[in-house]
């Protein structure tokens, strides 16, 4: 009888410290604009208890198993010049972006390059949460990577989840923004259609006086949007046609928002309009899952080379690997068989 173990195990290959694990996945949090790294980080924590809790139901223990890190892929702020920064993103100008924050724009993006290569190379796959800017920096990561001559198999082992993107090209072929209808940012991109209505269309609206006649018992159709207009809308479903006047404040455009959570009220503290909603955090949470599953389902980076030899009386079953991509990158110790279709590398504990 052939004892044949499909049993997988893998030591220390040549190119890192760390042992490769092909079960994990890294998320990653790309930030928009004026995000401190507090900020960056707090966003970055309830991306990680809506994976945790949403995803996986709180159970830490799967979490654990299928989650490696979930991480910010951070790009600081610059404060009101972070706007001219996504602009020149946005049309692909570097001139003043050499002349004001080089340094700082080619650091940021060099790091989540590095952490991302990092993540693939030892076995995880990766998934970029972009938000607004971050679109604009997953860009130029996911197009650096998969333009690299050396590395352009690694975009096989990502994927990307665009929320609010003000990205005018595709990150990847197919890929489609999550973005409100009354978002402004996401109108500053091409794919508006699909988008989701809001229903949160009066923060930063006013009490329209009673002498204009408006039903007070209806709350939709007694607000004035934004003093400065000074123009009365009877309801809240402004006209297709004027899309970017829905836009009822930068507060719709926050990742808390699209991830359900609540935003201050700055109409009447008095009135029971929710400032909340849950229709994004769905459609969110609907594709991390599906994108983490699709990923773990992806083939191993590793094949079989050579087999053991297969008798009663033998005693080494291991067998040795190499890189389907990368030639440079060895596996000096050799590891149990593994069926590379179905199963992952990864160290078991001896």
């Amino acid at each position: 009888m052939k004892r044949f173990l499909w049993i997988f195990i893998v030591l220390f290959p040549v190119f890192g410290t760390a042992s490769i694990n092909e079960c994990l996945s890294d998320v990653y949090f790309a930030n928009g604009v004026l995000t401190n790294e507090g900020n960056a980080s707090a966003n970055t924590d309830l991306l990680r208890k809506t994976i945790l809790f949403d995803t996986y139901q709180g159970d830490f223990d799967k979490f654990s198993k299928q989650i490696g890190k979930v991480k910010e892929a951070y790009n600081s702020t610059h404060g009101p010049l972070d706007f001219l920064e996504s602009l020149e993103q946005k049309l692909g100008i570097d001139n003043l972006i050499d002349f004001f924050w080089d340094t700082a724009h080619k650091r940021d993006l060099h790091l989540q390059i590095k952490h991302y290569k990092e993540s693939i190379k030892n076995g995880h796959k990766v998934l970029i949460v972009a938000h607004s800017q971050g679109n604009l920096f997953t860009y130029d990561a996911y197009q650096d990577i998969r333009n690299d001559n050396h590395n352009f198999w690694m975009v096989n082992y990502m994927d990307i989840i665009s929320i609010a993107s003000p990205q005018m090209i595709p990150i990847k072929a197919g890929l489609k923004p999550i973005s409100w209808d009354n978002d402004f940012v996401a109108w500053l991109g091409i794919y508006t259609s699909g988008m989701i209505h809001n229903d949160i269309r009066n923060i930063g609206w006013e009490r329209v006086p009673a002498s204009t006649g408006n039903n007070v018992d209806a709350p939709e159709s007694n607000y004035i949007f934004d003093k400065n207009i000074g123009e009365i809308y009877k309801d809240t479903w402004i006209p297709n046609e004027l899309p970017l006047l829905g836009n009822p404040g930068i507060d719709v455009h926050a990742f808390t928002f699209y991830m359900g959570e609540p935003i201050p009220k700055k109409a009447d503290p008095f009135d029971n309009l929710p400032l909340q909603t849950n229709k994004a955090k769905k459609i969110i949470v609907a594709q991390i899952k599906s994108k983490l599953d699709a990923l773990h389902r992806l083939q191993s980076q590793w094949k079989i080379v050579k087999q053991p030899n297969h008798c009663d009386s033998c005693d080494d079953f291991t067998v040795e690997v190499a890189h389907r991509f990368d030639a440079s990158v060895q596996m000096k110790e050799k590891v149990m068989p593994f069926n590379t279709k179905s199963f992952k590398l990864y160290r078991v504990d001896k």
